[in-house]
């Protein structure tokens, strides 16, 4: 059902009603053809299911290619450049490749070949999400720039949803400012740029087990074969890390995960085109674990454990050298017995300094101590050599 009015001019569409399916859409629009054509809607939906009307997908369907491939930045954007649309959209349920999101609100502009979504604002997952998008298309490549506040979402509802992969759980907040070029997501990835701002907490990183990498490292270090295999799960009180992107690449100087036993750090780079990782990551025990090492027994309460993380994004792997491990002790005894040595080297030198100097030993000086000696100034072959002089003068 609609009210509709038009001239050659302009179309108005009012009181617009319609039902498809399950869902009903109300609202208005109108066209205006000018120049450029000016485009405005205000649509209101309660329910709308996306997925039910993509078309199915073909696993493992590859088409022919003919010629060379062509980017799609090279694509004629030319409606894009001319288009003049103002609108907003409001959606009570919307559901797309799988995500489901509540009470969406988009408002939609585009003038002189850039297109603004601002704001796109969401309930999702038990928390709420502001975006802002934009994409500009005035130059050679389409320019997309990403702002979003994605705040106290249940992560490990979204990521199947959003990803298909279930490897992180718990309450997660992030922040992005990103930029990229093109539209293919080679081009996306190569030209990607920006900033991400991770914090989630009370979760669980799947695929993992590090207390169990850890047990496994002391255990050949005893020479013992590990214990058997247990769940790869991490639990974690915190996890937090803020991403840089650039070059093709992601990297993280501050990666930061906290367990109920350890404190882990990381640092590390991945390949965003060949999907690979290369991480090192510091684990520190916060609980007394004990070891025989040569029939010394340590300690690795607080001791810095390395961890390397290598392979591939999709099935990264995890393990401890032992090798490190073991230098890793052994730096902890030097520093020890260096500590001994320098208490020793000052208790010979205090029993041995004349009684009038043993106050003093160990304290600041009040005044400055200057050392000078007399400049010889006699020359030869035209240059002023350092000869030997008088004795130094100490004042």
């Amino acid at each position: 059902e609609l009210s509709f009015s038009g001239t050659p001019q302009a179309v108005d569409l009012k009181l617009l009603t319609c039902t498809l399916d399950d869902t009903r859409l109300t609202g208005s629009a109108r066209a205006a053809f000018s120049r450029p054509k000016a485009y405005t809607f205000a649509l209101s939906v309660d329910v709308l299911d996306a997925d039910r009307y993509l078309p199915p997908k073909q696993a493992g369907a590859q088409g022919k290619k003919s010629g060379p491939p062509t980017s799609p930045g090279q694509r004629k954007l030319s409606g894009l450049k001319d288009l003049s649309l103002d609108g907003k959209l409001e959606v009570g349920k919307f559901t797309l490749s799988g995500l489901e999101m509540k009470d969406v609100l988009v408002r939609v502009t585009a003038k002189n070949g850039i297109l603004s979504i601002e704001p796109a604002r969401s309930n999702l997952y038990g928390g709420s999400t502001l975006a802002q998008v934009r994409m500009d298309v005035t130059g050679p490549e389409p320019r997309l720039t990403l702002k979003d506040d994605t705040q106290t979402v249940q992560l490990g509802a979204l990521l199947p949803a959003l990803t298909g992969k279930n490897f992180l759980t718990g309450l997660g907040s992030v922040k992005t400012d990103l930029t990229a070029q093109g539209l293919a997501t080679p081009d996306l990835l190569k030209t990607l740029a920006g900033t991400l701002s991770l914090t989630v907490s009370d979760g669980v990183v799947k695929g993992v087990n590090l207390g169990q990498i850890i047990r496994d490292a002391t255990a050949a270090l005893k020479g013992k074969v590990p214990a058997g295999r247990e769940p790869q799960e991490t639990d974690f009180a915190r996890l937090t890390a803020t991403v840089l992107f650039g070059n093709g690449k992601a990297s993280s100087q501050d990666l930061l995960l906290a367990t109920p036993i350890l404190r882990v750090t990381g640092r590390g780079t991945a390949d965003l085109l060949q999907r690979q990782v290369d991480c090192t990551l510091s684990a520190s025990i916060l609980q007394d674990l004990r070891v025989t090492v040569a029939g010394v027994e340590k300690n690795l309460k607080n001791l810095q454990i390395p961890i390397r993380v290598t392979g591939s994004l999709d099935n990264p792997r995890f393990g401890v050298d032992p090798v490190e491990l073991a230098r890793a002790l052994a730096g902890e005894e030097i520093e020890k017995k260096r500590g001994e040595a320098e208490k020793k080297l000052e208790e010979v030198i205090q029993k041995n300094l004349p009684p009038a100097m043993r106050e003093d030993a160990g304290k600041k000086p009040n005044s400055s101590w200057t050392l000078s000696c007399a400049e010889d100034r006699r020359t030869e072959g035209g240059r002023a050599p350092f000869l030997p002089g008088p004795s130094p003068k100490i004042r």
